[in-house]
């Protein structure tokens, strides 16, 4: 689910948005390290200024924004601060 968040095709962007707002409960540790992290880091490194597909900047954005909202604070905290590519540095660039 989390790695049609950042796909091109609409019909899957728009299955896993979907999917992804109807979720009820926050996002469990190992729910994050298992499903979303690997999929976060490679569109990550796909917006990275050093290799810019301007396309997926706002696909991406818009699936973490998602993905943060059904996260508490330690997940934010730990988890997020920690993915390679340097998600915080990514919001500024």
């Amino acid at each position: 689910m989390t790695r049609f968040l950042f796909s091109k095709r609409e019909s899957r962007q728009r299955w896993a948005a979907l999917s992804w707002s109807t979720f009820k409960r926050n996002l469990l540790k190992s729910e994050f390290e298992w499903a979303v992290r690997d999929y976060m880091i490679s569109a990550m490194m796909k917006i990275q200024m050093s290799n810019l597909d301007i396309e997926l900047v706002p696909l991406f954005w818009s699936g973490a924004r998602l993905i943060i909202g059904k996260m508490d604070r330690e997940l934010i905290t730990e988890y997020l601060r920690g993915l390679d590519g340097n998600f915080y540095r990514l919001m500024l660039d």
